[in-house]
């Protein structure tokens, strides 16, 4: 199956035979199609049982419809589009961190077990990029995956690891860590200080992995969960369960976007910018904001068709996140589709 990018397209890399998914069942992929690349027109509830029971529940997903699914006992990493299991693996020996992926679309699986990291392809059978144990200055901290990039952050220590250039650098900031803002181009950026006044950008510098100071127009860096970091357009956490998408220093014609939504993550497809949140006054229900920035204005809001309701939290609290045309919600995958 031909990977695909955030937009639909399709990307060089078929891949055959993944190792632990001989067997498995799931042929017909429960997805539609994402091979339109006309604007999505509902929020389409995916049904995912050809490929994993209904007590499985969805922890994360890249854009091309990799998807991790865990129970307590195991952890399925499948794709949507096409239906097929491309891993088993055993929770108590391993950690899922998130799917890292590239501008072109190519994915691939951030795991551990203790203080070691390994990063493995999404395609089928996967191959290994990346194998290491942390070293000490890093240890026991947290383990973010944002983009193309693999962070492990201890206090003002981080490794920086790019695994689709093989490449690691180990940092120590002049402050600690507050934020991780993802990019359009999924090149994140670091956010260090604890206030607006004292909040420093600072960017991987791809040529020689330094991390430098960004230049980046984010006046709001320490409540910014997305960005265009060349034009300054971000989406922005704004309390009480508001986001703000800041268009005004691109687009000085037009005021900055309110959203009643609770931003926690979002994505560009195309010249569209769509934001995942719960929906202000609607409990538990999630929305999609599709905000075309150029235009100033909200061009869509999504809501599913059919909403999954679990019971309890599942066995990870990554459930909620927007990645390409597939959202994750409450554990259970839904596609934004250009249904007729």
């Amino acid at each position: 199956m031909a990977k695909r990018s955030a937009d639909g397209d399709a990307v060089a890399g078929a891949a055959e035979g993944a190792e632990g998914a001989e067997g498995a069942e799931g042929a017909a992929g429960p997805a539609p199609s994402l091979a339109s690349t006309a604007a999505p027109k509902d929020l389409v509830y995916l049904d995912c049982a050809s490929i994993v029971p209904p007590e499985f529940y969805a922890t994360h997903l890249g854009s091309d419809g990799t998807v991790v699914f865990q129970t307590q006992t195991e952890i399925v990493v499948a794709n949507l589009e096409g239906g097929s299991v491309q891993g088993r693996y055993d929770p108590a020996s391993v950690c899922v961190h998130g799917v890292a992926e590239d501008a072109s679309g190519t994915t691939a699986l951030c795991l551990s077990l203790g203080d070691d990291i390994t990063i493995l392809t999404t395609a089928e059978p996967p191959e290994v990029v990346y194998s290491r144990t942390m070293p000490p200055i890093v240890q026991g901290g947290r383990v973010a995956v944002v983009g193309t990039t693999v962070f492990v952050i201890k206090e003002n220590a981080v490794v920086v690891i790019c695994p689709f250039r093989g490449e690691e650098t180990t940092w120590v900031s002049p402050a600690p860590v507050s934020n991780l803002v993802s990019g359009r181009d999924c090149e994140p950026v670091i956010v260090t200080g604890a206030t607006p006044d004292t909040a420093v950008l600072w960017t991987v510098r791809a040529q020689d992995m330094a991390i430098a100071r960004s230049t980046s127009p984010l006046p709001m860096a320490l409540s910014t969960i997305a960005a265009d970091t060349r034009s300054g357009v971000g989406v922005v956490a704004v309390y009480p369960d508001t986001a703000l998408l800041t268009v005004s220093a691109a687009y000085p014609a037009f005021p900055d976007i309110p959203l009643l939504v609770s931003p926690v993550s979002a994505t560009w497809i195309g010249q569209t910018v769509y934001v995942l949140g719960p929906a202000a006054g609607l409990g538990s229900m999630p929305a999609v904001y599709a905000v075309m920035p150029s235009l100033g204005m909200i061009t869509n809001i999504f809501h599913p068709d059919k909403l999954c309701v679990r019971k309890d939290t599942g066995p990870d609290a990554e459930t909620n996140c927007i990645r390409g045309r597939y959202v994750l919600w409450d554990g259970q995958p839904y596609m934004l589709a250009a249904t007729e």
